[in-house]
Formats: structure tokens, sequence, C-alpha cells
């Protein structure tokens, strides 16, 4: 069941994406379900062309740094691959969200801030 939640919030994710093939096609993400309210930080998302032609486009997920981002360094964090999403890394290791720690009991899960977020010093 967890896995449908997953792909529930993925596809939220992806449909705030411009659906546009060039490399700036990004937009900004302010609200997720199950998170209450706006995000209190600035995520965004989108394809980037990794070709020539920009045939092939990799999705991205970008969250700026909540203490200097003009001065904090920027992370690449690589994750994924057949069989696991890259939103495993935005949930359960460096994210500024994750799954609220509660019995599942069938409704839709609670995101809550993470307070140990790798983004409190960097951007990634």
């Amino acid at each position: 069941m967890i896995m449908y939640w997953f792909l529930t919030i993925i596809l939220i994710i992806c449909s705030h994406v411009s659906t546009s093939t060039s490399a700036n096609s990004g937009g900004r993400v302010e609200y997720l379900p199950g998170f209450q309210g706006p995000l209190p930080f600035y995520l965004e998302t989108g394809y980037v062309g990794v070709d020539e032609n920009e045939d092939v486009q990799l999705f991205y997920y970008f969250i700026r740094s909540e203490s200097d981002p003009e001065h904090d360094p920027l992370m690449l964090w690589i994750t994924g691959g057949p069989g696991c999403s890259s939103i495993s890394g935005l949930l359960y290791e460096i994210g500024s969200i994750k799954f609220e720690a509660l019995y599942y009991d069938g409704s839709f899960p609670t995101l809550i801030l993470s307070p140990n977020s790798w983004t409190k010093v960097m951007s990634s």
C-alpha cells in the first residue's frame, strides 16, 4: 500500500512540471498532498536534457538551502533506478519532508518537516 502512496505523490509532483522538453522546463511546487498548508521551503521540479539534442530527459527535484542559498554548497544526490523512485531519497534520506511515523490505517499518509534535512545547510 505504501507503494501506492509513493506513486500518487510522484504523479502529483510530476503534474506540476511543464510538458515542454526544453532544458529549462522546471516549475515551482508549493503544495503536496498530505502536507498541511504551503511548503515552507522552495521546491522546484522539472526535466533536464542530458544529450546534445536533449532527446533524453531526466526528472529532477531541487530544494533551495534553507540557510544561505547564495553561499551554501549545491549537492547532487543521485538515486533511483529500475524499481526505485528518486522520491525515496526525498522522503527517507535527505529531504525536507518525511512521512509521519504512525500506524497505517488506510488513509492518505501525512507528510511532516524533517528536522535533519540536508537542505538546512545546502541546496540539493
